[in-house]
Order: structure tokens, then sequence, then C-alpha cells
């Protein structure tokens, strides 16, 4: 007579559940879940995900429920927040440490989705546990590609979902109504016949950075300048894809929609964060900009350097690829870097900065190009984990004797010692390009190659920035100080210096005094502005001793 009774509840309660559908959501509260109610205290485990080498990082339910909370959600559109302290705490670090107890900053349009692996279809029973909702305040919940259903937010609000599909799939919360609100969703609990041995999948909070090196199987051992054309794959979020440098980052940023921004970035660092500074002569300085606005200025942040700032060379040039292009001449004690970008519209190089960096009386053999895609932001906000950013490249590099060749080599690289896996992809787009992403859902076994080859990259035709009359500029500054010489006589020094194409309105500043202060305007006691500088030799008188005058 019991299991009778149970079974007439069973059915009593499904033909219940069947009317929800039919007439939307219910509210009411249950129960809030434990530290180890569904899959919150189960370990990592690997499900293989249907295509050769490839796997989804999950949890799977030990109860026939899921628990989905801010620390598996993200937010494909941003604009939110993970806030409060969660019950589970953080695990392998996916979310920097913390744990979070809801979501809020919700806007119209804005959205968290979790990804779940579903062994089999059928219904999944919804319960959402949401606070501080107001009247108006609407949302929806969607399946994958199924039809979303809207429901008014409450504190518990109780519906049903079909799932017609299995493997991987996306559950999606939205708010419809306008306006932003002070709504908290805190957790979901997901339960039904599709939810029988599911999983939650994990990512970390943001796309951990994804780091490669370019080089030529053809050139020579000593590099001294190389040219790279980038292109950001179109998506709906930005990302960050410097080249790296033997003395810190060059390149652009980049537009979601995978547009150049109109700045860049050319960092030459000094010391870490948290070091000692050198002596100033150990210190990286710039030495010319290619806009007499700019600024020669620095950064303080992860470490301490010199940057450009105050120009914005692509504005109204900006398209979906850039060519920039790096020179370096070697020396002691300093290596010296000309930074050079594609002027699209002019069909010509241009200068954008260069500098000095200190070798300890180890000049430069060889210039390396690497790159690296980057995601940055906290835990808190930046939670786009399985959303893939993707940088597509192609180059060329010039050895010492002059000699071009196409880089045709990518490193692989970002694996787990442990388990083999990376969360990177890389390898060639259909026209011969290298492409390396980060995010996504799918973790790889790592390739045994060392390289991503592109055995045609040879062969393929020149674009007209790297035509003979077009790059033979990179060779060249397009104007320059020399032959500075200071002579004392008394209490009087003079300056004498050559200037080469000084364009137009020229101007020209000595700066001076009794300690060394490289070209940093602020660490000089003195400076005397050069009157009328002209095309070829020039002075400068100055009314006192001075040691080793410098010119700007």
């Amino acid at each position: 007579m019991r299991r009778t009774i149970n079974n007439m509840k069973t059915r009593t309660t499904l033909a219940t559940l069947a009317l929800v559908v039919l007439l939307g959501p219910q509210t009411g509260r249950g129960e809030n879940p434990t530290a180890k109610t569904g899959q919150l205290s189960s370990p990592v485990q690997w499900i293989e995900a249907g295509k050769p080498g490839v796997v989804h990082m999950a949890q799977r339910t030990k109860d026939g429920r899921l628990i989905l909370t801010p620390n598996e959600g993200f937010f494909p559109r941003l604009g939110l927040t993970a806030a409060g302290t969660g019950i589970v705490p953080d695990m392998g670090n996916l979310n920097g440490g913390k744990s979070f107890e809801h979501i809020t900053g919700w806007d119209q349009g804005d959205q968290s989705e979790w990804g779940l692996w579903l062994e089999k279809t059928g219904r999944i029973d919804i319960e959402l546990r949401m606070s501080s909702a107001t009247a108006n305040d609407r949302f929806s919940v969607s399946l994958g590609t199924g039809k979303a259903q809207e429901f008014k937010a409450s504190d518990a609000v109780r519906l049903q979902l079909p799932a017609s599909g299995t493997g991987l799939q996306v559950l999606r919360v939205e708010k419809t109504s306008p306006n932003k609100t002070r709504v908290k969703l805190h957790w979901i609990q997901l339960s039904g016949s599709a939810i029988q041995n599911a999983a939650v999948l994990r990512k970390r909070w943001r796309p951990a950075a994804a780091h490669t090196r370019f080089s030529s199987s053809a050139a020579g051992d000593e590099i001294r300048l190389w040219v790279m054309e980038m292109d950001a794959a179109p998506g709906s979020l930005g990302f960050y894809s410097p080249i790296t440098t033997p003395f810190g980052y060059y390149g652009p940023t980049w537009n979601a929609d995978g547009i150049v921004n109109s700045g860049f970035n050319f960092s030459l660092w000094s010391y870490g964060r948290g070091k000692q500074e050198p002596p100033i002569e150990q210190l990286s300085h710039l030495i010319m900009i290619g806009n007499p606005d700019a600024k020669f200025s620095g950064f303080g942040h992860e470490g301490t350097g010199v940057k450009i700032r105050g120009w914005e060379p692509l504005s109204r040039r900006q398209g979906q690829r850039q060519a920039i292009a790096l020179r370096v001449e070697p020396g002691d004690p300093y290596d010296t870097y000309f930074s050079y970008f594609y002027a699209s519209d002019e069909k010509r190089w241009r200068l954008f900065g260069a500098g000095k960096k200190f070798n300890n009386g180890k000049p430069l053999k060889s210039l390396w190009v690497g790159s690296f895609v980057e995601v940055p932001g906290p835990p808190p906000h930046q939670r786009t984990g399985p959303y893939v950013r993707q940088m597509r490249y192609r180059g060329w590099v010039m050895d010492a004797g002059g000699r071009w060749s196409a880089l045709d080599q990518m490193t692989h690289g970002d694996a787990d010692k442990k388990t083999g896996l990376t969360y990177t992809d890389r390898g060639l787009t259909e026209d011969g390009r290298f492409y390396m992403e980060t995010g996504g859902w799918e973790f790889r076994k790592a390739p045994m190659a060392k390289h991503v080859r592109a055995s045609n990259a040879a062969g393929a035709p020149l674009p007209v920035f790297m035509t003979a009359d077009v790059v033979k500029s990179l060779l060249s500054i397009p104007s320059e100080i020399n032959s500075v010489q200071a002579a004392n006589s008394g209490a009087r020094a003079i300056v004498t210096f050559n200037l080469r194409n000084v364009g137009a309105n020229p101007t020209a500043t000595v700066y001076w005094g009794g300690k060394e202060g490289l070209t940093f305007a602020d660490r000089w006691d003195n400076e005397t502005e050069v009157s009328n500088p002209r095309e070829g030799a020039n002075q400068s008188l100055i009314l006192d001793r001075c040691r080793q005058p410098r010119l700007r």
C-alpha cells in the first residue's frame, strides 16, 4: 500500500509540474542548498567532448540536482557583478581565491550563463532564489537554442524547461524589463529527468593568457627587424594582444568587433614591482617620438618604465588589420629599439617612437618576436572565461645581412604539466595565417610538436607594405639630432649639434646640470631653449659651467 501511495504521489507531482508550464512560474521558498548539495562538493573530472583530444572540466551531481551559483556563472555582456561570500570555497583558483553569494547590477539585456553537460534529454525543474525584487522586475530563462520562458522576479521562482539535446548546453538568465534594478540572484537549483548524472562545466573566471613566439626556419641567427600584421577575430568582447619584445610590449589594442583602437603601447621596462630603482644610467628611456605633440612619459603599475602618451596614431585609419614593425641597433651599454606602424591611408611606414634599454654590457644578439592574448579584469566583473578571443598573425624578419624571411613557425604552449591539457588553441587559418586563441569551454590535449608550421609562408604573395620601395623606410628615421658636443670656456659652455630634416617650425631644448638626467626632463637642473634651430649646424650658449649637457 505504501508503494502504491508513493507512486500516486509521484504521478500527482508530475501532473502539477505539467500544469506549471501551461500556467507560468510558481513562487514559494524551498530549502537553501548546502555546500554538499548537488555537485558543489564533487571533485573536478574531465568529460570527453565528442572531438578527438578535446575535454570539458566538470563537476557531476551526487544527488540528481545541480546548484548554479555566481562561482560557476559567466557574463557574456559584462555589466553584472558577483558579490557577497559564498558557501563553497574556491576550487583550483577558478575564481581568484574568492567565493561569491549573489549576482547583482542587473539592467535590461544583462545575462548570466552556466555551462551544463547533459547525458539525457527530458525535463528540467528550475528553482531560482532571488531577493530585493520589485514588482516591475522581469527576467527570462532559456536552455541552449530553446525558447526563453519569462518570469516575474520574486524570492523564489519555480518553472520548467524541456531539454531536447545532450552534451554541452548553456543555461541563460536575462533581465528583460527596462531600467537597472537592485535585485539579487543567489542561486538556481536544477532537477528533473534531464539532470540525472548531469554536470556543471567549470572554467576560470576569465581566460588565462595564451603565449607564443614566432620564428623563421630560413632566417639567420642575428635578426635585426621584424614586421607583423595582426588581425583580431571579430567578437562581442575585447582583449589585449600586443607583440612581446626583449624590452616589454609593443602594439595596439583591439575593440570587441575586431577593429583596431587608435592608440599604441610602446613600453620599455626598467625594473619590476617592489624592486629598488637602479642608478639612472641603467634606466630605459625614450629618445624620439614620431609626433611633436606626444609626450615622453612612463608607467608604474606592474613595474616601472617609460612609454609614449598623448598620441593616437591610428585615429581615422582604424581597420580590421594592422601592420607594425620593430628594429634594433644593439650597442653598449644600451640596445636601441625603433618602432613603426603602417599608415594604410598614406601607404607608407611611419615612426612611432624609439627608446634605449640598458643591457649591462651584453648587447642583444638577435631580435625575437612573440605575442600573447590576454583578458584583464577581476573575478567579480570580468566573468568571460568560456568566450573565445582570437588573434591572427603573419610576419617577416630581416637578419643582420639585410635578408628577409617569412615567419613560418609558431610555438605551442600553455599546457598543464600534470594533465597535459591546454586552455588555448593555435594553428593556421584557411588563408595561411597563424592564429592563437584563449577562452571557450574546451580544453585540448597539447600537441607533441614544438611548433605550428606554415609550410607555404615563404611562397605567399607579399602585401604592399612589404614591397622593396615601401619597406626600406624601416631602416631609417625621419629626423635626427647628431654630432652633439659641449665646450666649456670659463663660466660658459657652448653646445653645438646638427639637425637633419627639421620640418616646419622646429624647436629644440638643451637640458643641463651637474647630474645625468638622460631624457627625463624633470631630472635636469636647468633647461635652455635654442634660438631659431635650423637645418644643419646649430649652437646654444649656456651661461654656467656644466657637465655633459643633453639635447632632447
